[in-house]
């Protein structure tokens, strides 16, 4: 029984990579640099994420600068970080949260 799960799981993440790799395909044809763009900035939330406390929130400046006069919310600086598979260091900044 494990194993029919197994072999079911696994063709199921096959068929989700397959359409993956079509979609990319497709919206590369269509705009290979704003594709390109788009996958940089996930790239970059992503590293993001991984870099947050548990429960916390890091930013970049792009981020930072595009909400801070909008939303009520400090930033606290943390330099500039290099992240994986991106070329240069990007400017982080931690969503102070008030606890509450």
């Amino acid at each position: 029984m494990a194993q029919a799960n197994t072999t079911s799981r696994d063709r199921r993440l096959a068929a989700i990579l397959a359409a993956d790799v079509a979609g990319y395909s497709r919206l590369t044809g269509a705009d290979e640099e704003g594709t390109l763009a788009a996958l940089k900035k996930i790239n970059i939330a992503a590293r993001l994420e991984a870099m947050a406390e548990p429960g916390g929130i890091c930013v970049s400046r792009f981020v930072r600068d595009q909400v801070r006069d909008r939303l009520d919310l400090a930033f606290e600086d943390m330099g500039k970080q290099a992240l994986k598979n991106i070329s240069n260091p990007i400017q982080i900044y931690r969503v102070a949260l008030s606890e509450g």
